[in-house]
C-alpha cells in the first residue's frame, strides 16, 4: 500500500510516469494477495496518474472500474471519495460537461454513496 500512497503523491506533484509505475506495482501486489478493497482504490489512483499524463479517456475507464469495484464491496464511503476524485479530475481537465452528460459518471441522483456522508455534513 505504501507504493500506492507514494504513487498518489507522485501523481499529485507532477511526476505521473513514476507514479504510474509505483501504483501499478502496488495494484499487482494487492490483486495477488486478494485485497479487493485496496485493488479498487488503487485502480482509482491509476486513473489519477493517467489524468496527470493527460490521458483522460484511460483515467475515466480506471475511475469507472474502481467505482464498480467499491460498489461491489458495498463500500459507500470509498464510493463517495472516488466520485469526488473523479469529479476533480474532470474539472481540472476542463471536462465539466462530461460530468453532467456521461451516464457512467455519477450524477446528483446517485444515492448510494450519499447517506453514509450524513455524519460528516
Amino acid at each position: 500500500m505504501r507504493r500506492g500512497n507514494y504513487g498518489r503523491l507522485l501523481a499529485l506533484t507532477n511526476h505521473p510516469k513514476e507514479a504510474l509505475a509505483q501504483i501499478l506495482e502496488a495494484k499487482r501486489l494487492s490483486e495477488e494477495t486478494h485485497l479487493g478493497m485496496q485493488s479498487a482504490v488503487l485502480q482509482a489512483t491509476v486513473g489519477l496518474a493517467y489524468a496527470a499524463l493527460g490521458d483522460i479517456d484511460s483515467a475515466n475507464e480506471c475511475y469507472q472500474s474502481a467505482q464498480q469495484g467499491v460498489k461491489d464491496l458495498n463500500a459507500t464511503q470509498w464510493e463517495a471519495r472516488i466520485y469526488a476524485d473523479w469529479a476533480d479530475v474532470l474539472l481540472n481537465s476542463g471536462n465539466i460537461t462530461q460530468a453532467n452528460d456521461d451516464p457512467t459518471y455519477p450524477s446528483r441522483s446517485t444515492p448510494s454513496a450519499w447517506p453514509s456522508l450524513n455524519h460528516v455534513l
